[in-house]
């Protein structure tokens, strides 16, 4: 599509065609892996992962001169220093070829278990801090006797 607009003279086709990038916020750390599924990209910082569109997928058209060359979104906020990501998605990444899978396998296939997988962990272990912290204020409070222990026990005869 951008093809046959190239050198049409419009500014959304001069902006567009020119090129950009995007950067990702601070305390992200280094970008570790580029990953494309299903024509998306997706980059595995040390601190997260985050998805990049760009405005021509957003606005095929080109209609709107207001979005911005590439749009990033926060995935999941654990990355390749999480070992649960490098389990899943740095290892797929790294056998998701033609050397290393059989020919009924696909890469892109495997890759995309493998995001799902670290998506539903990212949300496991969001779920485990949440009961950690829970517990520790429950603790906190019944240390403090604000909370009485909701069992008791009867002494037995």
């Amino acid at each position: 599509m951008r093809g046959p607009r190239m050198g049409s003279g419009r500014p959304i086709d001069r902006m567009r065609d020119s090129g950009g990038g995007t950067q990702l916020p601070d305390g992200s750390g280094n970008v570790i892996e580029l990953v494309v599924i299903d024509d998306q990209l997706l980059i595995v910082a040390e601190h997260g992962i985050y998805s990049v569109r760009l405005a021509d997928q957003i606005d095929p058209e080109r209609q709107n001169p207001a979005i911005p060359f590439a749009v990033r979104r926060q995935e999941i906020p654990y990355g390749a220093d999480t070992e649960f990501v490098c389990q899943t998605v740095m290892t797929a990444k790294a056998l998701a070829n033609d050397a290393h899978l059989p020919d009924e396998a696909k890469g892109e296939a495997v890759l995309r278990i493998a995001m799902r997988a670290a998506f539903e962990l990212a949300g496991a272990v969001d779920v485990a801090n949440d009961l950690r912290v829970s517990e520790a204020s429950m603790r906190a409070r019944v240390a403090r006797q604000e909370l009485k222990p909701a069992i008791s026990l009867a002494p037995t005869i």
